[in-house]
């Protein structure tokens, strides 16, 4: 039987001494030591080997959880009840209202603004330039018709001018018009030369006639546009309002009036006031 074995063991035995060289090759060192793993403060008692193993260990991590042991953990319900003592979680809670008044969204900027505009001043000074002009025109304008002596009156005017002219006193004779012998004061006017007082004079017999005639109501404080009313309605009003034309351009209109023009318009003036003296023709009895 030993004869058997022990070509076997001598064969082992040489191949282990085969491989004495290689191994003193690489003489195994030792790791320093640390004083942790001396006093074995740095050693983990948590430390598990399968735990450690399993860094090697190809596995899916399914696997992993699932083979996983469950650890409970320390639970301080003293801390826990200090944290949620003052919580009430046996009431409903109460949603918050939503607010139904949406933000109006804020207008959003066009891409290409347009420019603020721009206030140019200039042409004012165009309009300022023309109302100077204008203005500075018409005072000219002002200045030479008074020097040229135009004297303008008001066409309305009431009939109120006093003559200074001898013994013609204006106020008076309209004051008493239905009474004034107004023929006596034409011919005083025309030999002392003054014509456009005569005109004058000439308008208030016709007024005077219209008066008696019941044409018109006479009163001193209206004017010719209120006779030109009452008498519209009548045969004599197209005679009338010419005449008032003349009269009104003679004596306010400052008329340069000469001896024929005046014949003219004497002439004329005595044919209306005979007209409106003649006596009313009755009508033809059916």
């Amino acid at each position: 039987m030993m004869k058997r074995i022990l070509p076997y063991t001598l064969s082992l035995c040489l191949s282990l001494c085969g491989n004495v060289p290689a191994i003193c090759q690489e003489p195994l060192e030792d790791p320093p030591l640390s004083p942790d793993m001396i006093t074995g403060e740095g050693y983990d008692e948590d430390f598990d080997d399968e735990e450690y193993a399993g860094e090697f260990y190809e596995g899916s991590p399914e696997e992993d959880y699932l083979n996983s042991d469950i650890r409970n953990r320390p639970f301080d319900k003293k801390q826990w009840e200090g944290l949620v003592g003052d919580l009430d979680y046996s009431q409903k809670t109460k949603k918050r209202p939503e607010n139904k008044k949406k933000k109006a969204a804020a207008p959003e900027e066009p891409d290409n603004p347009r420019p603020p505009l721009k206030f140019n001043a200039g042409w004012l000074k165009y309009v300022a330039q023309g109302i100077l002009i204008v203005g500075g025109a018409v005072l000219l304008a002002f200045i030479i018709y008074r020097m040229l002596g135009f004297k303008g009156g008001p066409r309305n005017k009431r009939i109120n001018r006093q003559s200074d002219i001898g013994e013609i006193n204006l106020e008076k004779i309209e004051e008493n018009l239905a009474e004034t012998d107004l023929e006596r004061y034409i011919r005083l006017a025309v030999e002392q030369g003054n014509l456009p007082l005569a005109v004058r004079l000439y308008y208030l017999a016709v007024i005077q006639s219209l008066s008696q005639r019941q044409v018109i109501r006479w009163k001193k404080d209206k004017t010719n546009r209120h006779y030109l009313a009452e008498a519209a309605a009548t045969g004599f009003y197209p005679e009338f309002r010419a005449l008032t034309l003349v009269y009104e351009t003679t004596w306010y209109g400052n008329l340069d009036l000469d001896r024929e023009m005046f014949d003219q318009l004497q002439s004329r003036f005595n044919t209306f006031i005979r007209d409106i003296r003649q006596p009313l023709t009755p009508a033809p009895a059916s």
